[in-house]
């Protein structure tokens, strides 16, 4: 009985000094008038938890303290300059389906905007959500805190028209937004 009792307490030390893999936890993608668009994602042996998107949640805080998420993304390395698209949701603090009604202009409400660059030396040309038309919507489907952690990780959908800024007769159609942020900043990666 003793000599079993040794092999369970050493099978369980070979399970505890079994090393964590690395790997990532983070996710964004979506379509822009029906084509793929992705974030700038380093392949190896770069840095392929330093993808080029982000999330981040904090609080304004005003008369109250008002929840805030913000994701960004872009499809260039992050020393250069490309394509990107900001989301902030304001009030955010439930799963649920948030209409974005503010405008970029205004950091205390809810906006999306993307910055097109046909070249990285030129200005972008952007687009935004306009509130008086079609809307875009975000839907926050999973709030949840990991592990040692005050801030939350998300999980949601995204779609809708923006609108360009200096031509309002053109427009973007975003479709098929995801984004899955198990852990908020710019590494996207966790140990499993």
């Amino acid at each position: 009985a003793c000599v079993f009792i040794l092999a369970l307490c050493g099978c369980k030390a070979e399970e505890e000094t079994k090393p964590k893999i690395k790997a990532r936890v983070n996710t964004f993608s979506m379509r822009i008038d029906g084509k793929e668009w992705s974030p700038h994602q380093p392949q190896p042996p770069d840095d392929s938890c330093g993808n080029n998107f982000s999330g981040m949640y904090g609080f304004l805080t005003t008369n109250r303290s008002i929840p805030m998420s913000t994701f960004y993304a872009s499809n260039a390395p992050r020393e250069q300059r490309g394509n990107f698209i900001e989301i902030r949701v304001m009030d955010v603090s439930k799963t649920g389906v948030y209409t974005l009604d503010g405008n970029r202009s205004d950091y205390f409400s809810s906006n999306a905007f993307f910055g097109l660059r046909l070249r990285p030396d030129e200005e972008p040309t952007v687009y935004a959500n306009d509130p008086r038309r079609r809307p875009f919507v975000v839907s926050i489907e999973e709030i949840k805190f990991e592990p040692y952690s005050a801030i939350p990780g998300m999980k949601g959908r995204f779609a809708g028209v923006l609108y360009n800024e200096q031509n309002p007769t053109d427009s973007i159609v975003i479709t098929d937004g995801v984004f899955r942020f198990k852990k908020l900043g710019a590494d996207h990666c966790g140990y499993e």
